[in-house]
């Protein structure tokens, strides 16, 4: 095989990824498309309690963050692991484990840890702290003076 040949595979192999890759993105965008379109679908209910399209779309996105693709296999995957996320809050909820007591006490520890960290800007924090630093060091007592 010639070096021109073994360059031209290379090309039409790169030029097939990204045609893939692009017939991927258009599928995807017609998809995301045809969800927000029917923003009030159902896409299944768990004992008379509808689970919205533009919900399951939501906490997808939330948890997915940069690595939701919307690949059908990552959608499918992701949707039979939401039913049986629904499944079991439905069946927590039966049996009624949200009005225990300790179980109550030990979710507000859980948010308290949680808004601590969120609440706290670390990066503000540390500009303040150096700032306060920065003027100790700049900061002359007169008090000799007097």
């Amino acid at each position: 095989m010639t070096r021109f040949s073994k360059s031209l595979i290379q090309t039409t192999s790169q030029l097939m990824n990204h045609l893939k890759r692009l017939a991927s993105i258009c599928t995807m965008l017609v998809v995301t498309c045809g969800f927000s379109a029917g923003q009030d679908q159902i896409i299944f209910t768990v004992e008379d309690e509808p689970v919205l399209v533009d919900e399951f779309l939501y906490i997808y996105e939330k948890t997915n963050r940069d690595n939701a693709d919307f690949s059908s296999s990552s959608v499918e995957e992701y949707l039979d692991l939401y039913k049986k996320f629904k499944l079991k809050v439905h069946k927590a909820r039966q049996m009624q484990l949200d009005t225990i007591q300790s179980r109550n006490i030990e979710l507000a520890g859980y948010r308290k840890q949680l808004a601590a960290a969120y609440l706290s800007d670390k990066e503000m924090l540390e500009s303040l702290t150096r700032e306060a630093y920065d003027r100790m060091l700049r900061d002359v007592s007169f008090s000799h003076i007097l």
